[in-house]
């Protein structure tokens, strides 16, 4: 049977895709600042105590997709140890987090990416550390954060803790990564 040939009109919607990405790292290091400084506005903090998490979105158009992000803030309590390696399945990236005065947290860092390793395999992530807007003295030099990105093969940035797009579009990069290889 020869099937009619079939195009595309140009006022179609645009594929749809839904996308789960983690922000790990210890307490305190500024993930939820981070994660509703991307989101949408959408943002649920209710999970936190019931399932070891907070939730947000993030929707924007990569063309010719539409993407929405789900991000997923996970606690870093030993308790949600077991609840959290189950929060981790479905994650398409992981974003590392860690505070630049905070040296325990840039530390644990590997401890992170091998928890992640164990549940999800091999996913694309990138590594950030957080400048927090106050006097404490930097921990964690640039070179250092450098080397553990190159370590786990994972691109390397700072973000402040204000509105900063730099994350915003290194997620938007990494997506695009994601769901167009080369």
């Amino acid at each position: 049977m020869d099937w009619p040939e079939r195009t595309i009109p140009s006022d179609a919607p645009k594929p749809h895709w839904a996308l789960k990405v983690l922000f790990v790292g210890d307490e305190g290091v500024g993930k939820t600042d981070l994660m509703c400084n991307v989101a949408d506005g959408v943002y649920i903090d209710g999970f936190r105590k019931k399932l070891g998490s907070s939730f947000g979105a993030k929707r924007f158009n990569l063309d010719p997709l539409r993407v929405q992000l789900q991000i997923w803030n996970l606690t870093p309590a030993d308790h949600f140890k077991e609840l959290r390696k189950r929060l981790y399945r479905g994650g398409a990236a992981v974003i590392y987090v860690f505070s630049l005065s905070d040296r325990t947290s840039f530390e644990n860092i590997q401890n992170w990416a091998d928890e992640v390793h164990r549940t999800l395999g091999d996913v694309p992530a990138i590594l950030v550390g957080t400048r927090r807007e106050t006097r404490k003295p930097r921990r964690v030099t640039k070179r250092e954060a450098k080397e553990l990105a190159r370590h786990l093969g994972v691109p390397y940035l700072e973000v402040g803790m204000a509105q900063d797009t730099v994350l915003e579009q290194a997620i938007q990069d990494l997506v695009s990564n994601i769901l167009t290889p080369a």
